[in-house]
């Protein structure tokens, strides 16, 4: 589901997220 939140411009912050 976060890597569908990555695809904002956001995707880096969100990316931090994917890894924990």
């Amino acid at each position: 589901m976060l890597l569908i939140l990555g695809i904002r411009e956001d995707n880096e912050a969100i990316r931090l997220y994917v890894y924990m």
